[in-house]
């Protein structure tokens, strides 16, 4: 199954003919995009702001499967840019006291799950919304 994405930034495009020119197609694609779209205090959030992202996932897996897996990964506090800006350092120490493993999470961490996802040993994993956030959960 084919399909594309109609309108590609030029840079984008760029990006993308020089892998397949290299590399002969794309196999992965793992969205980043960190921040939150509205940030809720959890007894303020709706059911229907949480399934937003994770039906989209479930939904593209039932779509484009069996040939492409989609699952998406739900971030906690990872030690980013992102978090550097946003997050007080009271805040950041505050997670880190609190969270089962004690720390923050590493860019390391989320590439490391992309990894696995994107090889046959998580085969049978599709429409997955992977909490990865040292226990704190989040999604």
């Amino acid at each position: 199954m084919a399909w594309a994405i109609p309108v590609f930034a030029p840079v984008t495009e760029q990006l993308v003919a020089a892998t397949v020119s290299e590399f002969g197609g794309i196999d992965v694609l793992a969205n980043n995009a960190g921040g939150l779209v509205t940030r809720k205090a959890i007894a303020e959030m709706s059911l229907e702001h949480r399934r937003a992202m994770m039906t989209m996932t479930r939904g593209l897996a039932k779509e484009l499967g069996p040939p492409i897996r989609v699952n998406a990964l739900c971030p906690g506090m990872i030690d980013t840019d992102f978090h550097n800006i946003h997050m007080p350092d009271a805040a950041r120490k505050g997670f880190e006291a609190a969270a089962p493993v004690k720390r923050q999470g590493v860019p390391e961490d989320a590439a490391n799950l992309v990894l696995f996802l994107a090889c046959d040993d998580s085969a049978f994993i599709t429409g997955a919304n992977i909490d990865i956030n040292g226990g704190m959960l989040f999604s």
